[in-house]
């Protein structure tokens, strides 16, 4: 169960997921069914994030926050993009900042939550950041940065009256280095895995060769992953599901080897990984806090180059729930397993 802080009564409450793939808003289902009930509760955001929380809680009222968009390849960490990439954030944040100002006024907030959103916080209101990276794995040529990131981090973490970070607190935990490498500041407390399935009934097991895929991450990582996978249930003759993450599209599409659903509900979802025996995800951090819970093995396929899930795959690949496959390796996968 999660270790979620008393924040009294009848407060309003805005929360606010980052829109870099959707776990940072389904990791926040939880924490809206717990206060919900207590507090007026407002959900902000832009793009598919803020529509996955709309649809979960249609009662509650949205207010749409722009944020710049990230693009993330092959090419990211090279100097240049990672100079324009710290730009794009930076003024990320500024907007952030100044978008929350009016909104403060006219809401009458008096708590932000925010999912990795640094730029949400005001000092007229109570302010608690959520995240579970309290440091960044950066590729080996530049780990020798680790610390001044870290330190750079802790200066802006400190700007928050709390952080809430999403992981057990002990050895046996899900984010290993990114959590607990260094000592948690003083406004940190680990709240234990958030997931909207922690209250699901664990799954049977399902004795077939189906595959489910869970699609997730920015672009154009996401679409090239998803083709290179298409490429090879052909190939291979392989039968697959793609989940594809998009709430906004309408139809889903089938052929003779491959069913495409723009997204799905709760119960839909649970139905999906009970009838696949083969489910297999990028390595985001919600996904592994969401099949915790679920009890269910899972592939990770981590990001090329994305520092963050290739160290999280490989800090789990002991653990009975996940296995590490790299991206390269996949057509031997599927045809050994």
């Amino acid at each position: 169960m999660n270790n979620l802080p008393d924040l009294g009564t009848g407060k309003t409450i805005l929360i606010a997921p980052l829109n870099w793939g959707l776990g940072h808003a389904t990791r926040l289902i939880p924490i809206v069914r717990r206060y919900k009930h207590t507090h007026k509760i407002m959900l902000a955001g832009n793009g598919h994030s803020l529509s996955v929380l709309s649809h979960e809680f249609p009662d509650l009222e949205t207010v749409a926050i722009p944020q710049q968009i990230f693009f993330f390849d092959q090419h990211f960490f090279s100097p240049v993009n990672i100079l324009h990439f710290y730009g794009l954030l930076k003024k990320s944040i500024r907007e952030d900042y100044e978008t929350i100002k009016d909104l403060i006024v006219k809401y009458k907030i008096d708590i932000i939550i925010s999912d990795n959103r640094y730029g949400l916080r005001h000092a007229d209101t109570y302010n608690i950041l959520i995240t579970h990276q309290l440091m960044l794995k950066l590729p080996r040529p530049w780990s020798f940065l680790e610390n001044m990131v870290h330190r750079n981090l802790l200066r802006k973490i400190r700007k928050f009256d709390e952080c809430w970070v999403p992981d057990f607190s002990g050895k046996e935990n899900l984010s290993g280095d990114l959590s607990h490498q260094y000592p948690l500041p003083g406004n940190a407390k680990f709240i234990n895995p958030l997931s909207r399935f922690q209250n699901k009934i664990p799954l049977p097991a399902e004795n077939n060769k189906k595959v489910l895929v869970i699609l997730s991450g920015p672009e154009p990582q996401r679409t090239e992953f998803k083709k290179r996978l298409e490429q090879i249930f052909i190939k291979n003759n392989i039968t697959a599901t793609l989940l594809l993450g998009k709430p906004n599209l309408k139809e889903s599409t089938k052929n003779k080897l491959i069913t495409k659903l723009p997204d799905a509900t709760d119960d839909e979802f649970i139905n999906l990984v009970k009838n696949h025996t083969i489910i297999l995800a990028r390595a985001g951090y919600s996904t592994i806090m969401d099949f915790y819970f679920l009890q269910k093995p899972i592939v990770l396929v981590p990001t090329p180059k994305q520092t963050e899930q290739i160290y999280l795959a490989q800090h789990l690949k002991n653990h009975p729930r996940f296995t590490f496959v790299e991206e390269k390796n996949l057509e031997n996968y599927f045809v050994n397993c």
